[in-house]
């Protein structure tokens, strides 16, 4: 998937990607975690998400929590959520305001 929210498969591990860019197009998150979504769909085990935030994105963290809570959150092939990158968006994401 391509954009401002990049998500890939990591090759040979049951692990997926999501990766953002500086600067976030509105839309760009939910459309990710819709793709996020085939990912889990798809697998024939539970999944490891990369959240990539080292490149300090600017989105709106409501649209985004609004997109994860909405399914990939509560997917029952997520295995665990792992957030990657320093400052308080990161913080935030993974729950350690």
């Amino acid at each position: 998937m391509t954009g401002t929210v990049r998500v890939e498969a990591v090759e040979g591990r049951s692990a997926v990607v999501i990766s953002w860019e500086h600067t976030v197009h509105k839309g760009d998150t939910a459309a990710a975690f819709q793709y996020l979504m085939q990912f889990f769909e798809e697998a024939t085990g539970p999944l490891y998400v990369i959240v990539d935030l080292r490149k300090n994105p600017t989105f709106l963290l409501d649209e985004t929590f609004s997109a994860a809570l909405s399914g990939p959150f509560k997917h029952k092939m997520l295995k665990e959520w792992l957030v990657v990158g320093a400052g308080p968006t990161p913080r935030v994401v993974s729950g350690g305001a």
